[in-house]
């Protein structure tokens, strides 16, 4: 609640899904009585703010927090129950973030599809895995609009681009020491001089 107060000062808005031991959350919500058949929504808002903390009961109970909505505005939701389908309202919340909320699923799925990095307690290690792996995900999504690829598969899969990746970061690269230090010497006889030869054993005692 804090961060969304913060957020809605510098004039940017937010809305998504909350857990109800959040700090500041209404304890009104968290498990509301009155709230018995599916449908059924209660809104709470915070002063003459935009701020709305809201739950709604579709199968279960869902808890949001958003501070682009009107507290007063209601949709139109559909519900499939068996063959039946029922013709529910939900509040201007839960609308929005079911429309809007794709782009950031999606984004978390591929994040966490191929993570890179380990789970530490240590929050700037946290923060750089996390941004790493964004990095990538955003460079997967970036290469496939931009890139014309010249093969036969429609389809770019995130594999794929974290192999080519991989193979553009270590290119060369050997762990074994090199004695030459990395310098390419020029072979001793031409390869054009070659062709023709026969490589044979010569007769009598090897020497050194």
């Amino acid at each position: 609640m804090p961060l969304l107060q913060r957020l809605l000062d510098f004039g940017l808005y937010a809305c998504g899904t909350v857990r109800v031991n959040r700090v500041g959350f209404p304890k009104d919500l968290k498990k509301p009585r009155e709230l018995t058949n599916r449908g059924d929504f209660k809104i709470l808002q915070h002063g003459d703010t935009n701020l709305t903390a809201t739950v709604w009961k579709d199968m279960r109970l869902i808890h949001h927090m958003s501070t682009l909505s009107d507290p007063c505005d209601t949709r139109d939701a559909q519900r499939r129950f068996g063959r039946e389908v029922l013709q529910l309202r939900q509040p201007h919340t839960v609308f929005a973030y079911n429309k809007f909320m794709g782009g950031v699923d999606l984004h978390d799925q591929f994040r966490a599809k191929y993570s890179v990095g380990s789970c530490s307690k240590k929050w700037w290690k946290y923060l750089f895995w996390f941004c790493l792996n964004c990095a990538i995900v955003n460079a997967h999504i970036v290469y496939k609009a931009v890139l014309t690829r010249p093969t036969k598969r429609k389809r770019f899969t995130q594999l794929e681009f974290r192999q080519e990746l991989l193979r553009s970061l270590i290119g060369g690269f050997s762990k074994r020491k090199r004695t030459t230090g990395g310098v390419v010497f020029k072979p001793l006889v031409d390869t054009e001089n070659i062709s023709g030869h026969v490589n044979v054993r010569m007769p009598g005692a090897r020497t050194t």
